[in-house]
């Protein structure tokens, strides 16, 4: 007994630490996503191509994908201020939604090119061609992400510790996709981060898996991210 009590002090003296850390990167993921978002919509406002791709001549964010991480990291941050406000949760399966509905569309209409050989007729739809036209959709390998990321915030949005560790389970595979594409970048493997010939921009590449961080970290209590926090050998393995 007497172990378990200094155990359990030891526990509650770093307690706060951790809560802090976790706290400090969701934050963090929070405001890394809102800076690129805003960068790439300068770099196409003031046509800059450094801040569009992080590269000088290389492929850059699409306008639409860095407006869908708006909408994504707004639903994070909602969840994250107010996790059980009716409004705030509202708001966050809204954002969700959307995002995976342009994902959705997206690969529709890239489906429909494969198959027909045409351009499908919804990309004229009005509003709709600002998302879907020939020159501004996203890549299919980003549609085919932002699907699963739209899915996901809504899963989120149930507010359970089942619900929550679904979505992390989900998000899994998302930033592995994810960590891919600046890997490919790096190792100049670029078949690895493009398909139909379409690459996904670096910047884009990066900041899915910062977003993936966000997920984690702004529910860091779930079975999932226990593994990972944990001290034992398989945590320190699941890190690395």
């Amino acid at each position: 007994n007497l172990k378990k009590v200094k155990e359990m002090k030891k526990y509650n003296k770093y307690a706060p630490l951790v809560l802090s850390l976790n706290e400090r990167i969701a934050w963090l993921s929070i405001i890394l996503i809102f800076v690129i978002s805003f960068l790439d919509i300068a770099g196409w406002i003031f046509n800059i191509s450094l801040i569009k791709g992080f590269q000088p001549h290389g492929t850059a964010m699409k306008l639409v994908t860095a407006l869908c991480f708006i909408v994504s990291v707004q639903a994070l941050l909602f969840l994250k201020l107010k996790k059980s406000d009716r409004w705030s949760l509202l708001i966050s399966k809204l954002s969700g939604t959307m995002v995976a509905l342009i994902g959705l569309l997206t690969m529709l209409v890239y489906f429909i090119d494969m198959k027909t050989g045409y351009e499908s007729a919804i990309c004229n739809l009005p509003v709709l061609h600002i998302f879907l036209g020939n020159d501004t959709r996203m890549a299919l390998i980003t549609a085919f992400l932002f699907s699963f990321t739209g899915v996901i915030l809504v899963i989120l949005t149930i507010n359970s510790d089942k619900a929550v560790g679904l979505a992390h389970a989900l998000t899994l595979p998302v930033l592995i996709t994810s960590y891919i594409i600046p890997v490919s970048y790096i190792l100049g493997v670029h078949s690895m981060s493009s398909f139909l010939n379409l690459p996904v921009a670096v910047n884009t590449g990066i900041t899915f898996c910062i977003l993936c961080m966000g997920i984690f970290f702004v529910y860091p209590d779930t079975w999932f991210m226990k593994v990972f926090r944990s001290n034992h050998v398989g945590g320190m393995m699941a890190r690395r």
